[in-house]
C-alpha cells in the first residue's frame, strides 16, 4: 500500500458519509422490540418549549432515541459487550465474569415520590451507571467506603474489575447466575432505622416489625471474587442494633443461608425467587404468632417457563441471555379480593395522579417466555393493595417495602385478614390517618438491604408521617385500570373469590 494515511482518510470518510446517510435519511425506529417501548417521537413546535428550551432538547433525544436500525446497533453492541467482560477461572472451573452495564438495584425511573438525591447516596451507592468502587487495599480489610468515580484497581491475586454497575456472572451457559455486587457499608442504616423506630413512636399499640432482606451475592459469590464485593451481614447486624426496645427484628438471613441451595434467588433476575419470599413469610408468621399453613396443604405452584429477567438489561451478556430458568411462584388456595388504589406518573415519573379504590387481580399471568414474570404479583409497584382475606382473626398488616417484597403479601392471606402493601416509591396519603381508619395492628418493614443502607426509603417512610395527599388527584375514571402492563393479563386460571 503506497499511502496508507490516504487510504485510511478514504475508508473513515467513507464510513462517516454511510453513517450520515443512514442516520438522517432512512426512516426513524418508532418502536424497539428488543426494548419493549415505543420510542421518543419529534416534539410539537410551541412558543412556551421553545422558549424554556424543551423543545430543542426534546429534539436531541428524538434523535438519539429513534436512529434508524435501532434494535440490530443494540444487538451489535451487546454481542462486542458479551467479549469485552473480564472473566477468570475458579480452582473448580467454575467462570467468573465482570462486566460493564447501567442500572442500579431498582429500575431507573422508579425513585419517583421520593425526595431529591440523598445527600449520602454518593458514599454509599451500589455502583450505579457511571460509577465504579474502589477495590484498594484488597488483600486486608477494607477500610475505606466506596464512592463515586473512585478509580478501579486490580487485586494482587487475579485481574479482577468491577465496572459500572458490578454486574457478576458466575457459571457458564446455559446455567448462568447474574448478581449486583453489594458497594455498601454498615456506617448509614441510621436513616433506616431512625424511621422505623419513629413508627414505633407514633404506634405505640401497632407491632412494628423489620425484615431486611440480602441480594442473591451474599449467598453466591465464590470465593476467589470476595475481595471485590462488600459483606452485608455487618449491615443486618447494624440495623438490630440501631432498633429502638420494643421494635421487633425477623431475622431472615440464617433462613436464606440454610436454604440456599434450594434455588430461592433468580439467576437472571436481581430480585430473590418466591420461594425465598416463601420461607421468609413462614419466618415472620411465626415470630408474630399468625397461621401459616405448608406449601404442599396451602398453596398451588405454578410456572412460568424460559424467564430471564431484568440482569440481562443490567449486564448486556448473551450469557444471560441464553440461561432462562423458571419462575416458580405459590397461589394460595384461600379465599381473598383484592382492591387497589392506582397511581399515574408523568414523563419525570412523578406522581401525576391517584385514582380511587377498585377491585382488581392480584395475581397477573405471562406467558412462558416472558421476562416480566416478576410482577405476577400485583402487576406493579405504582398502586397501594389491599387484600380482604378469610382469615378473620382481628390481625391487619401494612407492608412497607421495595420490590423485593412483592413476594411476601401472598403468603400471609392465610395469617391476616387485612394485607396492605406499600411500595415506598408510591403513597401519597397520610400515614396516622391511614393505620386508625383501617385499624392497622402490624407494620412489617420488607426491604432489601441497600434501601437499609441508603437514605431513599427512610427519608419516604418519614415523609408518610405527616404528608397529606401530596396533590393527588381521586379523580374516578372510566378508561381501563392501569394497574397492570400492556403484556400483563389478570389470572383467570385460579380466580380470587
Amino acid at each position: 500500500m503506497k499511502n496508507p494515511s490516504k487510504t485510511y482518510v478514504i475508508i473513515t470518510t467513507a464510513a462517516f458519509a454511510v453513517m450520515f446517510v443512514v442516520l438522517n435519511f432512512f426512516p426513524r425506529s418508532t418502536f424497539s422490540e428488543r426494548e419493549r417501548r415505543d420510542l421518543a417521537h419529534f416534539p410539537e413546535f410551541g412558543s412556551a418549549n421553545l422558549t424554556d428550551g424543551s423543545y430543542t432538547r426534546d429534539i436531541s433525544h428524538w434523535y438519539s432515541d429513534s436512529e434508524p436500525f435501532r434494535d440490530g446497533f443494540l444487538n451489535v453492541s451487546e454481542n462486542f459487550n458479551h467479549y469485552k467482560g473480564v472473566s477468570i477461572s475458579t480452582g473448580d472451573g467454575e467462570q467468573i465474569t465482570f462486566v460493564s452495564g447501567g442500572g442500579s438495584i431498582e429500575d431507573p425511573g422508579l425513585l419517583a415520590g421520593t425526595d431529591d438525591e440523598d445527600e449520602d447516596i454518593d458514599s454509599v451507592s451500589i455502583a450505579s451507571k457511571n460509577d465504579t468502587i474502589s477495590t484498594a487495599d484488597t488483600t486486608a480489610t477494607k477500610k475505606s467506603t466506596p464512592s463515586k468515580n473512585t478509580a478501579t484497581t486490580d487485586t494482587s491475586s487475579a485481574n479482577y474489575s468491577k465496572t459500572n454497575s458490578g454486574v457478576m456472572l458466575v457459571g457458564k451457559e446455559p446455567n448462568v447466575r447474574a448478581m449486583m455486587c453489594f458497594g455498601c457499608t454498615a456506617a448509614y442504616v441510621k436513616k433506616f432505622t431512625n424511621a422505623v423506630n419513629a413508627y414505633h413512636d407514633a404506634f405505640p399499640d401497632v407491632n412494628i416489625w423489620v425484615m431486611p432482606i440480602p441480594l442473591s451475592i451474599e449467598f453466591y459469590c465464590p470465593e476467589e471474587a470476595k475481595k471485590l464485593n462488600w459483606p452485608q451481614k455487618p449491615c443486618f447486624d447494624a440495623v438490630k442494633k440501631n432498633l429502638a426496645d420494643g421494635v421487633h427484628y425477623v431475622d431472615i438471613y440464617t433462613t436464606m443461608q440454610e436454604h440456599k441451595d434450594e434455588g430461592i434467588y433468580l439467576r437472571t433476575d436481581h430480585h430473590w425467587a418466591p420461594l425465598g419470599g416463601f420461607y421468609a413469610s413462614e419466618v415472620f408468621a411465626k415470630a408474630a404468632d399468625v397461621p401459616f399453613p405448608s406449601m404442599e396443604e396451602g398453596y398451588t405452584t405454578k410456572v412460568v417457563h424460559g424467564f430471564v429477567g431484568t440482569m440481562y438489561g443490567y449486564s448486556h451478556s448473551l450469557a444471560v441471555k441464553r440461561s432462562p430458568e423458571d419462575f416458580v411462584y405459590y397461589y394460595p388456595n384461600t379465599e381473598f379480593t383484592t382492591y387497589v388504589t392506582a397511581y399515574d406518573l408523568d414523563e419525570d415519573f412523578k406522581i401525576s395522579k391517584m385514582h380511587s379504590e377498585r377491585k382488581g387481580a392480584y395475581f397477573a399471568k405471562f406467558k412462558d417466555g416472558s421476562s416480566g414474570a416478576y410482577c405476577t404479583f400485583m402487576g406493579s409497584d405504582k398502586q397501594i393493595t389491599r387484600v380482604m382475606t378469610s382469615a378473620n382473626n382481628g390481625r391487619r398488616i401494612i407492608i412497607l417495602k421495595d420490590s423485593f417484597g412483592n413476594t411476601i403479601p401472598s403468603c400471609l392471606f392465610y395469617s391476616f385478614e387485612e394485607v396492605h402493601v406499600i411500595d415506598y416509591r408510591y403513597f401519597t396519603l397520610n400515614m396516622k390517618k391511614y393505620v386508625a381508619d383501617h385499624k392497622i395492628t402490624d407494620i412489617l418493614f420488607a426491604n432489601n438491604i441497600t434501601f437499609c443502607v441508603t437514605g431513599h426509603a427512610g427519608k419516604a417512610y418519614i415523609r408518610f408521617l405527616t404528608q397529606g395527599a401530596g396533590g393527588a388527584s381521586k379523580e374516578k375514571t372510566e378508561k381501563k385500570d392501569t394497574l397492570q402492563e400492556k403484556s400483563v393479563e389478570p389470572d383467570t386460571t385460579s380466580t380470587t373469590k
